[in-house]
Parts: C-alpha cells; structure tokens; sequence
C-alpha cells in the first residue's frame, strides 16, 4: 500500500478516473461526454471538525444537464462521507487478508469509527459478490451440497447431542445454510464454482432451491435439508 492513491485524496481520484473514465469523464446524471468542466479550488461547507471546510476533490459540472459529480457518483464509493484513500485502502485490506479481515480491524487500521468500517466491509463485499451464478453441475459434473443450521430460536431447547436428528435442528434454529462446490469430472479436488444461499425461518419440509442444472450429480450427506432439493434446485 505505498502507491499515492492509498494515501492521497487528489491521487486516489485520479486513479478512479483512469479506472472508470479511460476515455474522458462521463456524466453519471445524463451520460452527457461533451461540455464537462472541471472545479478547482470548491470546498464544503464549514463545520466544527473542518471550520474552512473540506476540499471536493475530482469535482465536476456537467454543461448538459448542469449537474456537479465526481467519480465516486454510481459506484460503492458513492454516498460515503470516508476519504476514498481509505476505501482503497479497506479494499485492498479486504482482498489480500486471507482469512478476511473484521470492522474491528478496519476501524484500527483505518482509524475511522466502527460504524464507518462495518458499512465499508459490507458494502465493499456485497460489491465483489458474483450475481451472475451459472448453474453449477452443467455436462453431468457433480455437485457436493453441505448444510448447517445457525441461529437459536427465542425460547427454543438446544436438543441433546443424542437426539440431534434433522427435524429437531428445523424447529431450534432460525437459519438454514447450504452450500454447494462442483467438481470437475475425474478431478473431485478441482473446485470449479462455489455458492451458497442462507435460507431464514424455514418451516420443516421446505426445500429450496439451490442453482444447479438438472442434469447435475448429486452429492449429499446421508441425512440432509438437500435429500429433497432435486426438484427445485434448477430454479
């Protein structure tokens, strides 16, 4: 992290330029290319933590539609009062952690409150999250699928271990999860996709589905929420 753009704001805007905006800034408001002005020197408001206020780095006019933008407008920087050095930063932090890294950690590292922190984490990994699934198991690969159960129920008994059967977990926990890998025919170590979906408050005999090509092979524990998942899990 000792590039420009991890701790200067003026660095970091341009590299989100360059990164979004190859061919020249666009406007996010009418998409207008044409008549775009820079604003130098424009500063926000006064406050008491800035009496002079703060410096609007990357701003922009657009002579279309007469609105003011920078970069940041449309993207998971967007909205955010946190120096975008710092969210570079966190992003960084996120990926090269290999274990992740907590909003704790952040709010040390970052030295930004903990609300800000668990905001960017979330923010930051609901925008690395793929939307895009393709069915897993297509050309007949197989598909292992894993469940567990998270959540205790208000009021509810934690089953003894002896009697911790499927139908106690349904009616005791809030949460179910399950999980699906797909293999590479021949090569059960290659790991090609994985997903998984959490399924809230779930009554027992509801089986969602999952995203998996029908003509999938099913690999499953000898009891489990996906014994009865086949029908719906093309879904």
């Amino acid at each position: 992290m000792s590039k420009a753009h991890f701790h200067d704001e003026a660095a970091a805007f341009k590299k989100l330029e360059e990164l979004l905006w190859p061919n020249g800034p666009v406007c996010p408001h009418c998409q207008g290319k044409e008549r775009i002005y820079a604003l130098e020197g424009v500063r926000s408001e006064p406050s008491k933590k800035n009496p002079e206020g703060v410096v609007r780095h990357g701003l922009k006019k657009c002579g279309r539609c007469r609105k003011q933008f920078t970069v940041r407008v449309g993207t998971v920087f967007g909205s955010s009062h946190v120096p975008l050095h710092k969210w570079f930063q966190a992003a960084h932090l996120l990926c090269a952690s290999k274990k992740g890294i907590s909003a704790h950690q952040l709010h040390r590292v970052l030295e930004i409150s903990y609300e800000a922190a668990w905001f960017m984490g979330h923010r930051l990994r609901e925008a690395m999250a793929s939307k895009n699934f393709t069915p897993m198991g297509g050309h007949g690969n197989p598909v292992e699928i894993d469940e567990t159960f998270i959540g205790k129920r208000d009021g509810a008994m934690t089953p003894k271990a002896s009697s911790k059967s499927q139908a106690n977990l349904w009616t005791t926990h809030n949460v179910l999860i399950l999980q699906g890998y797909e293999y590479a025919i021949g090569d059960i170590s290659g790991r090609k996709q994985i997903t998984s979906k959490s399924y809230p408050a779930l009554k027992s005999g509801t089986y969602p589905p999952l995203g998996a090509a029908g003509s999938a092979s099913l690999m499953q524990p000898s009891f489990s929420a996906s014994l009865k998942i086949r029908d719906t899990w093309a879904d």
